[in-house]
């Protein structure tokens, strides 16, 4: 197992470092791909552009999540579940589509919101709008960190703070704020990296604008030329250089847990009490979040079921001018190779899920109960191939199986290849959940009375697990089917996966059949989102 892991880990990235600095087909030494690199002028500005990108994304997405993280878990704000909610909803759309729904919206010539203004007030192809749409998909990582972290407060201390006279701002500023800033470093790192190699928002929106980034250079670079990989190896090793100084950055600085508070069964009490405009705040917010989370959803379904999209159908849906029709789904449905995508992202999607769960409960099952110091560093090394950018892991697994008795390339499976890197991290995250769920006792019992491993495994260990097996299983492959960037390098024509087809819908400007199938697809996600969370829920304590 653990040899596996370091070929799927380890093998791709490294093949890519080593196809950097072989000779280009124009020859020369080691180093000429990275001298030809530095002479290039068209690399920098790419460069220049990711790092403002990733900058803002990252920097609004951790306010937005921290404010609305301490809201949620520091006061007595009404409609807390319902924040939330609208906070975490673009966590279930993936950037494609999200960002499609917002392009229907702030479109600069056809944008609803221009359409109602009646001027080009609002044009989302722009850095800034970019930035914001961005940050806004963002907000859940960040928002989920944060609100973990604020929940692991020691609320001990807080009340003994208050017991002895301390005012709540007080407590706030001298022991929140100190408790919270690793998490929010945190946040801003792992946004701002996940931001800097973003292939879907740059895709489709700084593409027509003229605004070139880190991925979708890479990704021209690619269609332009496959036979001579090297220079675009020795910019892919230079990002993968950087991405990965961050991330150690990261996991070595600000990655520690947050104390546990010391009384066992507290939780954080309300630092801010809101008094009087506990309820105005609470709808007010709910309002503009819940049109911020809703809208770019109701964009989409309204420009799949409308057949002419204007202001008053869009805005007013009981309107004569709202002529709805179900052309869009039909024709989708009906096509036989979207089918025939949909096989192959559920086929190998469902074999990488069920392999990654198998791999997940062997490294975690390693790392706690064995101790095993390789389990734990593979856990740690998924982790970090895991937050490389898409477009980065599959140039690696190109250049890996571009040749040799290991080469996939031109077939489905190297998509499947996709799937088990990026996937393991979720894995782990539920065979964690069942196998420490497990009573701990259960296992030496049956050791002390001879009981084989085997024998455990099979007898105890597996029935107490498989609800957590079977939904994680249905999670890693909601997650795996939503990979865009590495799977458009990688498909060959002819062998298209899901999101492959919402790509070419969204190039060719289909843009009825790309909102149609963008329903479909988030109902597909949804469904085994909804799957993994039934089979899990039952298992969980009360």
């Amino acid at each position: 197992m653990c040899g596996l892991a370091i070929m799927l880990l380890l093998a791709p990235l490294f093949s890519l470092l080593v196809k950097s600095l072989q000779p280009g087909l124009d020859g020369g030494g080691i180093w000429t791909n990275y001298a030809v690199l530095l002479q290039q002028s068209d690399t920098v500005q790419p460069l220049l552009n990711s790092l403002t990108f990733a900058v803002g994304s990252a920097l609004l997405a951790t306010i937005i999540g921290a404010i609305g993280a301490l809201l949620v878990a520091g006061t007595n704000i009404a409609g807390k579940r319902f924040l939330a909610a609208c906070l975490l909803l673009p966590l279930f759309l993936p950037g494609l589509i999200y960002g499609f729904g917002w392009i229907v919206l702030g479109g600069p010539n056809g944008g609803m919101i221009n359409q109602l203004v009646g001027a080009r007030t609002v044009n989302i192809f722009t850095m800034a709008g970019m930035i914001l749409i961005e940050a806004l998909h963002a907000v859940p990582l960040v928002f989920l960190l944060l609100l973990n972290a604020a929940r692991s407060f020691p609320a001990d201390a807080l009340i003994a703070a208050r017991l002895t006279g301390g005012s709540r701002r007080a407590c706030f500023l001298r022991i929140c704020l100190p408790l919270l800033a690793p998490a929010l470093v945190a946040g801003w790192l792992l946004i701002f990296i996940r931001a800097f190699g973003a292939f879907e928002i740059p895709g489709m929106m700084g593409i027509p604008s003229g605004l070139e980034f880190v991925s979708t250079h890479i990704y021209f670079q690619l269609q332009h030329d496959l036979e001579d990989l090297s220079t675009v190896s020795a910019f892919a090793s230079v990002i993968m250089a950087f991405t990965l100084v961050l991330l150690l950055l990261e996991q070595a600085r600000f990655s520690n847990p947050a104390p546990t508070s010391l009384l066992s069964g507290t939780s954080m009490p309300v630092v801010l009490d809101l008094g009087r405009w506990r309820r105005p705040l609470g709808v007010a917010l709910c309002l503009v979040l819940g049109l911020v989370a809703g809208l770019p959803l109701y964009a989409l379904v309204s420009r799949s079921l409308l057949l002419h999209m204007n202001a008053t159908a869009f805005w007013q849906p009981w309107s004569d001018q709202a002529q709805y029709h179900l052309g869009n789904y039909a024709r989708v449905l009906q096509d036989s190779g979207v089918w025939a995508a949909a096989g192959r992202s559920l086929l190998w999607g469902g074999l990488a899920a069920f392999l990654l769960m198998g791999l997940a409960a062997v490294l975690v099952w390693g790392s706690t109960r064995l101790r095993s110091r390789w389990a734990g560093r593979l856990i740690a090394l998924s982790h970090l191939v895991f937050s490389m950018p898409g477009i980065i892991i599959g140039l690696a697994i190109l250049v890996f199986h571009s040749g040799g008795a290991w080469s996939l390339f031109g077939s489905s499976a190297i998509i499947g290849v996709v799937y088990l890197t990026r996937g393991l991290p979720y894995a782990l995250v539920h065979a964690q959940r069942g196998l420490m769920s497990m009573p701990a006792d259960l296992w030496d019992a049956g050791r002390l009375n001879g009981v084989s491993r085997s024998v455990m495994f099979a007898r105890v260990l597996a029935p107490l697990t498989w609800p957590v097996f079977l939904a994680g299983t249905a999670y890693v492959l909601a997650m795996s089917v939503r990979e865009v960037s590495a799977t458009v390098l990688l498909y060959r024509p002819g062998k298209e996966f899901l999101s492959v087809y919402l790509w070419q819908f969204w190039q060719d400007g289909e843009l009825g059949l790309f909102s149609a199938l963008s329903i479909c697809f988030t109902a597909l996600t949804a469904l085994l989102l909804a799957l993994s969370y039934r089979t899990f829920s039952p298992s969980t304590p009360n």
